[in-house]
């Protein structure tokens, strides 16, 4: 808690925009502040530096807010960049909403098997399970995997959103 609100009183007088106020938004991320979010995603969005562009990703997920669901939802399937699709997908699992799972068994069949590990590595610390699917498998049987895990989200819905009760 200390580091936080020291991070946040430097990120008070902090330029908009600088790489600086990128650095302490990601701090402040990491450290939970949800309040963040959304500067760490405009980050995403207008910063060129790849590095920092990943980091503002897992920062959003580590920040738990629950308005990054979407917009990280839309980074791991919409970017450009391989590194921030595959980090949207571990800042989904971050989140720890079950309701990210959709988008993570969608990016199953993401045209980068890197990405595709990452939607797996996410899907299954958020459902708890092995989806015994193979990221670097031929499409065909990848295809098949995936709607084998939207089979089991369709029958674990119920009990993943209520938490197992």
């Amino acid at each position: 808690v200390n580091n936080a609100l020291w991070a946040a009183q430097i990120w008070k007088g902090l330029e908009p925009g600088s790489r600086i106020e990128g650095l302490v938004l990601i701090c402040l991320g990491r450290l939970g502040d949800a309040s963040v979010a959304g500067r760490l995603l405009k980050l995403v969005e207008t910063s060129t530096d790849e590095s920092i562009r990943v980091s503002a990703t897992l920062a959003t997920g580590s920040s738990r807010s629950l308005e990054a669901l979407i917009p990280l939802t839309q980074l791991l399937k919409d970017d450009q960049s391989v590194s921030v699709r595959a980090a949207a997908a571990t800042a989904l699992s971050f989140l720890g909403k079950p309701s990210a799972l959709d988008a993570l068994i969608d990016a199953f069949m993401d045209g980068d098997a890197a990405v595709r590990q990452s939607a797996l590595t996410a899907a299954e610390a958020l459902a708890k399970t092995d989806f015994q699917y193979d990221p670097k498998a031929p499409q065909n049987t990848r295809k098949a995997q995936t709607e084998t895990a939207r089979g089991w989200l369709e029958q674990n819905r119920s009990s993943l959103e209520t938490g197992g009760k």
